[in-house]
């Protein structure tokens, strides 16, 4: 499933246990420049918490933008305000060299693509992540090698799930047992029943 498909699925959900409004299932579409097509639908969480107003809109072919009016409350919200809502969202050409494709122009709604549209941003995203993971595992090889030098001959790898973000946490040990590790890894911070993998140094 990828992350539209979970975005609708979820959307889908919201509407069928939130109280019934004649908009939850109100769709307003409209041609936009480049060929784009935009499509807008009330956000769940307004059925859900019952506040302002706040639609989701799609570029189809990729990508999706919030644009909200906090003068609008959920009883008094009409299909009139769904459209003239869409109808602030603007476009542009993506603003990555050698791209064509529109995108959302982050002055008239959320910049979380920053005028990019959404294949190049995922495109930048995943090089960027792959450079984290590249020096990540640098960084591990560098004190695998410092611990091995040491006598030491395994390492065990958890992840701590806390508000701050998720984390990996390493520890180095001698021919351990599980109990072993375990016991390093809550010294170290983790759950006691957390699940570790152990990699041979």
């Amino acid at each position: 499933m990828d992350r539209q498909d979970w975005i609708d699925q979820f959307q889908d959900g919201a509407r069928q246990s939130a109280p019934f409004h004649p908009l939850q299932n109100f769709v307003v579409t409209r041609e936009g420049p480049r060929g784009a097509r935009l499509s807008a639908t009330v956000s769940p969480c307004v059925w859900l918490y019952d506040s302002t107003l706040q639609i989701s809109v799609t570029l189809v072919g990729g990508g999706t933008t919030i644009v909200s009016d906090t003068n609008v409350r959920l009883p008094d919200i009409t299909e009139a305000d769904v459209v003239r809502l869409l109808d602030t969202v603007r476009l542009k050409k993506c603003t990555a060299r050698g791209c064509h494709n529109p995108a959302f122009d982050p002055a008239f709604s959320s910049r979380h693509r920053d005028g990019k549209c959404e294949q190049c941003f995922l495109t930048r995203l995943g090089t960027e992540l792959e450079k984290l993971q590249e020096a990540e595992k640098k960084k591990l090889a560098k004190m695998d090698r410092f611990y091995m030098a040491r006598g030491f001959t395994h390492r065990a790898d958890t992840w701590i799930h806390a508000d701050g973000g998720d984390r990996q946490l390493s520890v180095w040990l001698l021919n351990p047992t599980d109990r072993a590790i375990r016991d390093e890894l809550v010294r170290a911070g983790a759950d006691a029943a957390q699940p570790y993998t152990l990699h041979p140094l």
